[in-house]
C-alpha cells in the first residue's frame, strides 16, 4: 500500500473511530438523574458494528478532495460557497440546518506581492536580496498561485522600517531581559527575529512591541521543525521544507469589535473601533527558515566569539560564513549586523463569514447536547488542517442521518458545527459560544472537536478538560480494530493498545496519555468561556516524528 493510500485507510479508520467515540458517550449517564434513565438499554454492539461498517472510504475521499481542491480563507467567495455546499448537504441529509452570517474583523494582506510584505537587504555587490514571495509548488498539481495568500501574519501592524537585526530565541519576556541584563543590548530602532515555538505568536509581537522594537520576523527553525535526525523534508518525508512558511493569526479572542457578544445582523449593532482593539502596532512577518539563513548570515567568515549561548538559543541554520544571528556574541559586533528592510501591508476589514451547524433530535434528553466541531476555514488548501475534520465530520453526519432513517435516535440531541474563521482567532467558534450562551452553557453535555482527523499514521492522541470524557474516550479506543496491521501482529489488537504503546501515560503507563487541552482550537471558547467538557482527538505519526511537524505539510 503506497504512502497516499495507508493515509486515506487511517482517514477511514479516524472516522470510525470518531463514530465510536461519539456512540459511546451515549453509554455515559446524565449529570442530571431521571426516572426515564432506567428504562434506556445500553447501546446495542450489533448497531455499533453496522454503524461503525457504514464508514465509506470512496466517500471521504471525495469529502476531503471537495473541500482541500481550492484555497478557501476565511471572508472569501470560497469560503460563502463552501458554507452553501455544506448547508446544501445537511438539508439534504434530512437534518434541521442553518446557516449564521457574522460580520467580522478580518485581516488580509495587501499592495504588489513583489513590492510589499518582505524582508530585503542590500548586498556587499549592492544588488538586493529579497524574501520569497511564495513557497515552492512541490506536488506537480497545484497551479493556483494568484489565489493563495502569501506569507503573512494576521492582524500585524503595517509599516516600512529599516534597521540592525537581534535575534530574540523565542521571542519570550525572559529572552528579551536576557539580552538587556547579559549583553547589554538595547532594542530600539531593532528588529527582532525570534524562532516559532514555546508561546503564541501574539505574545512574541506585543513582547517585541513593548521592548521598544521597531518590527519583528518570525521564523520556523530547523533545530525545532526539522532536524536532520527525525527523517527527511516534504515531498520526501514530513518535515517542514527550507522555504515553508507558518502563516497564523496574532490574535485569539473571536471577533475583536465585539467581544463578549455576537456579531450577528441581529445583535445590536455595536462595535468597538479598531483602534479599541488593542492591535500590535509594529510589522510583523513569517519567512522560511531557508530565508533565516540568509537573513541571519554574517558577511565575514572569521570572527572572535566572546560569548556562548545556551542550548536553547540553537535553531540548526546552516552558514557558509558566520553566524549572525547572535551578533551581540562576537567581538566587533557592528562588522557582522546588516541594514533590513522589512515592509508589511496588512488590512483589516470587516467581511461576513459563516457558520453552519446542523441538529439531530435525540430520543430521550432532548435537551440535552453533544456538539460535535470542525472549522472549516484554512490559509491556503487545508488538506490536513481543518479538511481532513472536515471530511470524517460530514462522513459521520451521513452515516447517522441513515440509521436516524432506519429507526435509530441518539438519547440526546447532536449537533453538527462547521465554524468560520478559525485560523483568524477562533472566530466562529467564539461568536457561536456569544450568541448562544445561555443554552449552550445550561444544555451541552460535551463538544467533541474534529480541527484536525489525520496529521500521521502511527497513533491516536487525544486531549481533555476532564476525566470523565477521558474514561469515555479510552473505552472508544478499546472498541475500535488497530487500522495497522503489522501493529496487530505484535499484539496491539485495537487502537487502545497502540496509543498505550506509543504514548503512554507519564505517570501510570498501563494507560495512554491524555493531554489537557488549552486554547490552540475551537474548543477554547466552549472550556474557557462556558465550562463545557471537551475533548480534541487525531491520528498522529510516533510522538519522536510528530514533535517537528506543521500542519500544512503534507497535503495532497
Amino acid at each position: 500500500m503506497d504512502r497516499k493510500s495507508y493515509f486515506k485507510f487511517i482517514a477511514f479508520n479516524m472516522c470510525i473511530f470518531l463514530i465510536a467515540f461519539l456512540l459511546a458517550f451515549y453509554l455515559t449517564p446524565s449529570v442530571y438523574h431521571r426516572t426515564t434513565l432506567q428504562s434506556i438499554k445500553d447501546l446495542d454492539d450489533t448497531f455499533l458494528k453496522n454503524t461503525l461498517n457504514a464508514v465509506d472510504r470512496d466517500r471521504l475521499r471525495n469529502f476531503l478532495r471537495s473541500y482541500a481542491s481550492k484555497p478557501h480563507m476565511a471572508g472569501t467567495q470560497k469560503d460563502k460557497v463552501n458554507a452553501e455546499k455544506l448547508y446544501k448537504f445537511w438539508k439534504e441529509l434530512g437534518y434541521e440546518a442553518k446557516i449564521i452570517p457574522y460580520r467580522v474583523l478580518l485581516s488580509f494582506p495587501s499592495g504588489n506581492r513583489e513590492e510589499t510584505n518582505l524582508v530585503r537587504f542590500k548586498k556587499r555587490n549592492n544588488s538586493w536580496w529579497t524574501s520569497r514571495a511564495l513557497e515552492k509548488q512541490l506536488d506537480g498539481i497545484s497551479n493556483q498561485s494568484d489565489h493563495i495568500v502569501r506569507p503573512f501574519n494576521a492582524f500585524s501592524g503595517s509599516g516600512n522600517v529599516t534597521g540592525t537585526l537581534v535575534y530574540v530565541n523565542y521571542g519570550r519576556e525572559m529572552d528579551f531581559l536576557y539580552l538587556r541584563n547579559k549583553f547589554k543590548v538595547d532594542f530600539r530602532g531593532k528588529i527582532a527575529v525570534a524562532k516559532y515555538g514555546k508561546i503564541f505568536r501574539g505574545d512574541k509581537a506585543k513582547t517585541a512591541e513593548r521592548w521598544n522594537a521597531s518590527g519583528l520576523i518570525l521564523f520556523t527553525a530547523p533545530k525545532d521543525y526539522a532536524p536532520k535526525f527525525a527523517g527527511k523534508v516534504y515531498p520526501d518525508g514530513i518535515l517542514m521544507p527550507s522555504d515553508g512558511v507558518q502563516r497564523g493569526s496574532l490574535k485569539l479572542e473571536g471577533d475583536l469589535l465585539t467581544p463578549g457578544w455576537s456579531a450577528t445582523d441581529e445583535s445590536f449593532n455595536y462595535r468597538l473601533n479598531i483602534d479599541e482593539a488593542q492591535l500590535v502596532k509594529i510589522p510583523v512577518l513569517p519567512i522560511s527558515y531557508g530565508d533565516a539563513e540568509i537573513l541571519l548570515q554574517g558577511f565575514e567568515k572569521e570572527a572572535v566569539q566572546k560569548y556562548n549561548l545556551t542550548s536553547d538559543w540553537e535553531h540548526g541554520l546552516e552558514f557558509e560564513n558566520i553566524d549572525a544571528s547572535a551578533y551581540y556574541r562576537y567581538e566587533k559586533s557592528n562588522d557582522y549586523t546588516k541594514q533590513v528592510t522589512l515592509i508589511v501591508n496588512v488590512t483589516k476589514e470587516i467581511r461576513t463569514t459563516y457558520n453552519v451547524h446542523a441538529i439531530l433530535e435525540g430520543s430521550i434528553e432532548t435537551d440535552r447536547y453533544v456538539i460535535v466541531g470542525n472549522h472549516r476555514d484554512a490559509w491556503i488548501y487545508g488538506a490536513i488542517d481543518p479538511s481532513s475534520g472536515t471530511a470524517a465530520l460530514l462522513e459521520i453526519s451521513a452515516i447517522l442521518a441513515k440509521a436516524k432513517k432506519d429507526g435509530w435516535s441518539p438519547k440526546r440531541t447532536i449537533i453538527f458545527c462547521s465554524w468560520a474563521a478559525e485560523e483568524q482567532g477562533l472566530i466562529g467558534s467564539t461568536e457561536w459560544v456569544e450568541q448562544f450562551s445561555n443554552i449552550i452553557s445550561a444544555r451541552a453535555v460535551a463538544y467533541l472537536n474534529t480541527d484536525i482527523a489525520v496529521l500521521g499514521t502511527s497513533t491516536l492522541r487525544g486531549g481533555t478538560s476532564s476525566g470523565l470524557i477521558s474514561n469515555v474516550l479510552l473505552e472508544a479506543a478499546k472498541r475500535v480494530e488497530n487500522p495497522n496491521k503489522t501493529a496487530i501482529g505484535y499484539g496491539l489488537k485495537t487502537v487502545y493498545d497502540s496509543w498505550k504503546k506509543y504514548m503512554p501515560d507519564r505517570d501510570n503507563a498501563k494507560r495512554p496519555y491524555i493531554s489537557p487541552l488549552g486554547s490552540g482550537s475551537d474548543y477554547q471558547p466552549f472550556i474557557n468561556y462556558l465550562g463545557i467538557t471537551s475533548v480534541d482527538i487525531f491520528y498522529m505519526y510516533d510522538p519522536v516524528r510528530s514533535i517537528f511537524l506543521i500542519f500544512i505539510y503534507p497535503t495532497f
